[in-house]
């Protein structure tokens, strides 16, 4: 939970340039911290309160975010994502046992 008076509170818009650029080198959007205050990501949400109509977050509050995402991360290492493969990767798996059926002659 955010406290108000011991943490950095500031608005989502004010966190977004803070995030480190998450696709091709552009910058976080508004409407993904947003999206990370009400559905969360990976079953992790990001902690936020609402102060005099504006939903507001904290520094605090966005480094707890990211080191249960962080952990998460830890521990799925070596297995397949919840949501499976993108599919990119299911066509690049798809490929690789097409070859391997021409090399076995099937």
């Amino acid at each position: 939970m955010i406290d108000i008076n011991k943490e950095h509170v500031l608005t989502l818009r004010e966190l977004a340039p803070r995030v480190p650029p998450i696709r091709k080198g552009k910058a976080c959007h508004v409407h993904t911290v947003y999206r990370w205050t009400k559905t969360g990501r990976c079953g992790v949400v990001l902690e936020s309160v609402v102060i005099g109509g504006r939903r507001c977050t904290s520094l605090e509050a966005y480094q707890r975010f990211s080191e249960r995402l962080t952990a998460i991360d830890r521990e799925k290492d070596g297995r397949h994502r919840p949501g499976g493969r993108s599919a990119a990767e299911r066509e690049r798996a798809s490929r690789r046992a097409a070859g391997k059926l021409d090399q076995l002659g099937c």
